[in-house]
């Protein structure tokens, strides 16, 4: 209804066609409603939106924790690291040869 009267009130003043009518009369309700939709948003999320789940933050902490143990345990991380390659190149089987680091050559 609120389109159909922009839409007419372009068109008479403003000789444009219909289809410019069309695209300034949707602009002008977006710029009109988005406001009043905002604000609508805000009172129901302030009354209905649910809490957050702990138990689901709890988790999510503990697989964050998990991926950070796994790296700084370098056993159990070459481990991980060879059954994934295992699974990717199909092999049966791999062996990891482990150096000391030494301080790079100039």
């Amino acid at each position: 209804m609120i389109a159909g009267i922009f839409k007419a009130l372009i068109t008479e003043f403003t000789d444009a066609t219909t289809d410019v009518a069309v695209a300034a009369t949707t602009l002008l309700v977006v710029a009109v409603l988005t406001p009043l939709k905002n604000q609508i948003q805000v009172f129901v999320d302030r009354y209905f939106k649910e809490e957050g789940d702990p138990l689901g933050n709890f988790r999510k902490l503990s697989t964050q924790a998990d991926t950070v143990m796994q790296v700084l345990d370098r056993e159990k991380f070459i481990q991980a690291y060879l059954a994934e390659l295992l699974a990717v190149l199909h092999a049966d089987g791999a062996r990891v040869l482990a150096r000391r680091a030494t301080a790079p050559r100039p």
